[in-house]
């Protein structure tokens, strides 16, 4: 039987440095866009006066967010074997997603909301199958509260996301649910104390109340161009990555099927709200590129053709064509 070749698009995918050769570049993507933010457009006194404050350079609580977001997908896809030979092509495609959106960068509810929803799958996908996961159920609940404290629209993914536990994870019991109850509640029953304590009961109130808020469906006037192209791309590799996931799924085993199953549907659920409501473009292009980084890293690891490898380059020269025009564009906004 003639061996397939093995072309660039493989030696990518199994090399062992993947991770360490693609964070170089990402590593100087962001330390550009932190001296472009502290020469234009943010508060130079705030610079001047303590260089390393949160308030005067928000890369110090996003850039490392996105780091330990990074591991978390590595470890998800170590812990579930989402790609069947070894690849890191998963967390690896998460960073290069994250680093092109380089209007993200100063957006830190952006950023946590991506690293919790990562954290979500990490703890989600350990209770496969097991009833008695309460406790990780537990956390993994902990974990979109958190997110919703940054982004309230999350806990409309909740039904969704019950239904998923559910019937591709067969994990949601009455107790599990419970407690996914429990770690949704936790960190309100925090804050509503504080509040009280500080007499700022309003606060709470209008977080809340930001669930019954809507705007004109489909308004694209309200996102920039880089905002538009950098959505399109990634909504484009998430189709390219469903269309061979679907093709190929029976060489998966039914674990994998089940989990790829849950990243797509949740994928088109989030792109979904955002070609509805734009306005919560930001946090939304985080758990959308979550849930798109298997899917293409799915692609590109286990397909070995001539255009497949034609496609893998196309959509790498595209990554870094629209990062340096995210990154120059005179409408970014750090």
């Amino acid at each position: 039987m003639r061996e397939k070749k093995i072309r660039f698009q493989n030696k990518m995918a199994g090399s062992r440095f993947a991770l360490t050769i693609t964070s170089l570049p990402c590593l100087v993507v962001w330390i550009v866009a932190g001296l472009a933010t502290t020469s234009g457009g943010w508060n130079m006194e705030s610079v001047q006066a303590n260089p390393l404050s949160i308030h005067a350079n928000p890369l110090l609580v996003t850039l490392p967010c996105v780091a330990l977001a990074t591991y978390i997908m590595a470890e998800l896809n170590n812990a579930n074997t989402l790609i069947r030979i070894y690849s890191r092509m998963v967390s690896c495609a998460f960073l290069v997603m994250m680093t092109m959106a380089t209007f993200q960068y100063t957006s830190i509810g952006s950023a946590v909301v991506a690293l919790c929803m990562a954290m979500f799958y990490r703890l989600a996908f350990s209770c496969y199958q097991d009833g008695h996961s309460m406790g990780r159920v537990y956390y993994a609940s902990l974990c979109l509260s958190i997110a919703s404290l940054f982004f309230v629209q999350v806990l409309f993914f909740l039904p969704l996301l019950w239904l998923l536990l559910s019937t591709k994870l067969y994990t949601l019991t009455f107790k599990s649910f419970c407690a996914s109850l429990i770690g949704l509640i936790t960190p309100y029953w925090f804050w509503t104390g504080y509040s009280f304590y500080k007499g700022q009961t309003d606060v709470l109130v209008n977080h809340f109340a930001a669930l019954g808020t809507f705007e004109q469906l489909c308004d694209f006037s309200i996102l920039s161009l880089p905002q538009m192209v950098t959505g399109g791309f990634i909504v484009l590799c998430a189709c390219i990555g469903t269309i061979h996931y679907l093709g190929t799924r029976h060489m998966d085993s039914i674990r994998t099927q089940m989990l790829y199953e849950f990243f797509c549907i949740c994928d088109y659920a989030a792109i979904l709200f955002l070609v509805l409501q734009p306005q919560h473009y930001a946090p939304l292009l985080g758990i959308i590129i979550v849930n798109t980084a298997p899917l293409i890293a799915h692609f590109i690891a286990l397909t070995r053709t001539r255009w497949t490898n034609y496609i893998t380059i196309g959509l790498l020269l595209l990554t870094v064509a629209i990062t340096v025009f995210n990154l120059w564009n005179p409408s970014l906004n750090f």
